[in-house]
């Protein structure tokens, strides 16, 4: 009868350390589960800023471009430009020169642009 109860002992003693072994391996595992998760979680938000920076960056230059260009359509002469070309106006002392194409010339270029329409078809 005595080795009968040391034989439940060690039954239950090996059941009550197997039952232990078993948890601390859960919660170990748990914790390595939420470590990887973690990890990863940082690797997508580290992606993200990167992605971000670069926008940034891009979107740094174009600004850069915008204000240059903003710079040069203040200036006096791009304004000039603009009148002089829009609305055919000259400044003080400037002679306007306006060269007309000849009129054989214009006859010759639609010539050609309707043979080409026709060889097109």
């Amino acid at each position: 009868m005595p080795k009968n109860r040391t034989t439940k002992s060690n039954v239950f003693k090996r059941a009550f350390l197997v039952l232990i072994f078993c948890v601390f391996f859960l919660v170990f595992s748990f914790s390595l589960w939420r470590v990887y998760q973690k990890k990863y979680q940082q690797n997508e938000v580290n992606q993200e800023i990167q992605k971000l920076q670069r926008e940034i960056e891009k979107l740094e230059g174009e600004n850069k471009d915008l204000g240059e260009l903003l710079s040069y359509l203040e200036t006096m002469d791009f304004k000039e430009k603009e009148i002089k070309d829009k609305l055919n106006l000259i400044k003080e002392g400037e002679e306007l020169v306006i060269i007309k194409e000849r009129k054989d010339a214009i006859e010759d270029r639609t010539d050609q642009e309707k043979s080409l329409l026709t060889q097109r078809k």
